[in-house]
Order: C-alpha cells, then sequence, then structure tokens
C-alpha cells in the first residue's frame, strides 16, 4: 500500500507527513521486522482495532499530530518490545480502560497536547523514565497514580486545570530530576512534604501559577528536608505570591537552598 514516499531503512519505516488518512487493516502485515515506525504528521482519524498485531518488536511507534479522537481497545496489547510511545496533539478526551496493560517495556510516554480529562492506569509501566501529560484538561490525578513509577525522571503536567496536587503524589519518585507543573493559573495549594523523598530532583517549574505562600513555604521547605544542591525553582509570573509576603519560615528555606546552590525565581 506504500508508495514511494515511504522509506524502508532496516527495520524503520517512516510514513509521515504524506498525509495518510486511513490505514486498511492488514497494512503491517508481514513486517515483524520493525522496530520504529513513524505515521507522525498525518490526518489519521481512526485506526484498525488489529492494525499494529503483527508488530511484536516495535520499540518505537509515532503516532504525533493525527486526528485521532479515539484508540481502540487492545490496540497496543501486542507490542509487548514498545519502549517509546507518542500519541500527542491528537483530540482524545479519554483512553480505553487497560490501553497500556501489555506495554510494561515503556520508559517514554508522550501524552500531550491531547484533549485528555482523565488519565489512563500506569500502575503497570514500572519502567517508565518520561511522562508526559501536559496541554490536556486534567483536573485532578488520583491518588497513587505514579506509586510504581520509581524509574521515572521527567514529568511534564503544565498547562491543565489542576486545582491541587494529591499529597505523596511523587512519594515514590525517588530518581526525579525534572517537574514542570508551569500554567497551571488554577493551581493555588500544594501539600506539605510533596517534595520530601525527591532527592535527585534539580529543576521545579511553577512560573505562572497562582500557589498561594504556604504552598511556596510547603515546596521549599520540603526540598530542604530532600537534601537537594545545585537545582533550580520557579515561581515567577502569574498569581504566585510574590516574595515581600514570604513568611520567616519560607524566607529561610530559601537563603538554605541559595546556600545549597539553587536560584529561585520569584514574582
Amino acid at each position: 500500500m506504500f508508495d514511494k514516499r515511504s522509506t524502508i531503512v532496516g527495520s524503520t519505516l517512516v510514513l509521515s507527513d504524506w498525509p495518510i488518512t486511513t490505514l486498511p487493516a492488514g497494512s503491517f502485515n508481514g513486517m515483524s521486522f520493525l522496530t520504529i515506525l513513524r505515521l507522525h504528521d498525518n490526518n489519521l482519524s481512526s485506526l484498525p482495532s488489529k492494525i499494529f498485531d503483527q508488530l511484536t518488536n516495535l520499540t518505537d511507534l509515532d503516532l504525533y499530530a493525527n486526528n485521532l479522537s479515539t484508540l481502540p481497545a487492545g490496540v497496543f496489547d501486542h507490542n509487548i518490545a514498545l519502549a517509546s510511545l507518542d500519541i500527542g496533539a491528537n483530540p482524545l478526551i479519554t483512553l480505553p480502560a487497560g490501553i497500556f496493560s501489555h506495554n510494561t517495556a515503556l520508559t517514554n510516554l508522550y501524552l500531550y497536547s491531547d484533549q485528555l480529562t482523565s488519565v489512563p492506569n500506569i500502575s503497570n509501566l514500572v519502567n517508565l523514565v518520561i511522562l508526559d501529560l501536559d496541554t490536556n484538561a486534567l483536573t485532578t490525578l488520583p491518588s497513587g497514580f505514579l506509586d510504581n513509577q520509581v524509574a521515572l525522571r521527567g514529568l511534564n503536567l503544565h498547562d491543565n486545570l489542576f486545582t491541587s496536587f494529591p499529597a505523596g503524589l511523587l512519594a515514590n519518585n525517588i530518581n526525579l530530576i525534572n517537574f514542570s507543573a508551569r500554567n497551571l493559573t488554577l493551581l493555588t495549594t500544594l501539600p506539605p512534604s510533596f517534595f520530601d523523598t525527591n532527592i535527585n530532583l534539580s529543576f521545579i517549574d511553577f512560573s505562572n501559577c497562582a500557589l498561594d505562600e504556604p504552598s511556596i513555604g510547603n515546596i521549599l521547605i520540603s526540598l530542604v528536608t530532600a537534601g537537594n544542591s545545585g537545582g533550580s525553582i520557579y515561581f515567577d509570573t502569574g498569581s504566585n505570591a510574590a516574595h515581600p509576603t514570604w513568611t520567616a519560615p519560607t524566607l529561610a528555606a530559601e537563603t538554605t537552598l541559595l546556600g545549597r546552590g539553587w536560584t529561585v525565581t520569584s514574582n
């Protein structure tokens, strides 16, 4: 079915920017040798439920920037080697229950710039290193959402509709390095001890949020508890409590962090 615009190099098939509008069932039959499949920047509005079933060696699947509003249940069930999956920039509001239940090898999961109002269950994705949920319509995350993601190093939650995060959300993510929560203009509070266990955290972005002074204090005190050194944290722009309003405990925590090489940027 593929014409001269497709490119197969070794075990990589590139079908990007055609734009493809449909994938007939069986399009990839006999192509179990593929490890990388690029389908980004097309106009796919749906996928046959078994379209990827024969791609049992696939490690990298890119469906970015299509027009997928739904995904069929079980569409990734046979892609057990999948390590990187990008389904960002699609008009997805929800994902089927158990959509990633067979994808325990996933290390990078990109769900950004969709229209998600809820998150999938990822409790079995114990190897996740990067989770990108930014630019959706998320208002909350379930308690225990990231409990099994000990390997997680990068978490992007920015540009959503969160008003708060559950206590203990990051308690088990001891390898987390980057945490992006910028442009959460409805985020007003954060619980104490939020970063207590994130001993490797070095980049935190709360710019253009609406955090009150006690929450900024909770964050800085939590970082002092974690003992991190040499990081950067941003509270600038938006309605975050301005530095002149910070209380003595908050300022003391800031001073401690500055002494450890942190950069603290505020309003």
